[in-house]
């Protein structure tokens, strides 16, 4: 099982009308970076705050997840 395996089974958790948003499916065509990257898109645009982008850096890849995040590649939804 790869990473992206057992983070599309954490996402099966979620209320089934989380698991529906676009944002949120499982795609392997996607690197494990992009998939991280529309999980954080989802979670800014649902609780529309970036106290996700906290969490950046816990790891050694500190660097790849902000470069991946610029301020102005997140978008709120009203």
């Amino acid at each position: 099982m790869g990473p992206r395996d057992k983070l599309y089974a954490m996402l099966r958790l979620l209320p089934p009308e989380d698991q529906a948003n676009a944002l949120l499916q499982p795609d392997y065509n996607f690197s494990m970076k992009e998939v991280y990257k529309q999980l954080v898109n989802y979670t800014i645009s649902k609780y529309r705050n970036l106290d996700i982008l906290s969490y950046a850096g816990i790891r050694d890849s500190r660097t790849e997840i902000q470069a991946c995040y610029s301020i102005n590649s997140i978008q709120l939804r009203p």
